[in-house]
């Protein structure tokens, strides 16, 4: 299990594909110093942001959202080991809460 936070895995696929923080956030809709805030783990985006982000980088996009969201460790552990159906789960008992 890894204990990447949402902005370092960002930062990560960032450089990986060798963009610039300007260009992915230009490409996202969002301000540069909003970027690299998320970047630095100072802002959280939004669900609909965290989804956007993962499609821009082809990734999981529940992974996404459920890192940007800061989840307690043991959620965390529960999705790490049940990674197909945690999510739905999830959803739906929060769904449930409202």
């Amino acid at each position: 299990m890894s204990d990447e936070t949402f902005g370092q895995r960002l930062k990560r696929l960032r450089q990986s594909k060798k963009l610039k923080s300007r260009d992915v956030a230009n490409h996202l809709g969002i301000t540069l110093p909003y970027f690299s805030q998320m970047e630095a783990d100072l802002a959280v985006p939004s669900e609909e942001l965290a989804r956007k982000i993962a499609i821009y980088f082809d990734e999981n996009e529940e992974d996404f959202v459920f890192l940007a969201r800061r989840m307690h460790k043991q959620i965390s552990d529960i999705v790490q080991r049940f990674p197909r159906v945690a999510p739905a789960y999830f959803r739906r008992v929060m769904k449930e809460q409202k």
